[in-house]
């Protein structure tokens, strides 16, 4: 059995040259829980475990203001085999 836990903090980003658009720090927490035997592995993961809200990135234009939203927490299984 193997299991990992990744944190990533990210700090203050500033999204335009005025520095007047900025994102506060934030953090990301990703699992992974992995069964093996016999050359296969059955993993369980789950990604931004504390449903953070972020912007992945941003940009002014025309006036208006965009953003890219990070992705929600999510969870998964894998299934591999190696030989």
């Amino acid at each position: 059995m193997r299991i990992s836990l990744l944190y990533t903090g990210v700090g203050k980003i500033y999204w335009n040259e005025e520095n007047t658009t900025s994102q506060d720090y934030y953090n990301l927490v990703f699992s992974n829980i992995t069964f093996m035997k016999d050359g296969f592995g059955l993993s369980f993961w789950r990604k931004n475990m504390l449903e953070e809200k972020y912007h992945t990135f941003a940009f002014d234009a025309l006036g208006n203001q965009y953003v890219q939203l990070g992705q929600p927490s999510r969870y998964g299984v894998r299934l591999t085999y190696n030989f």
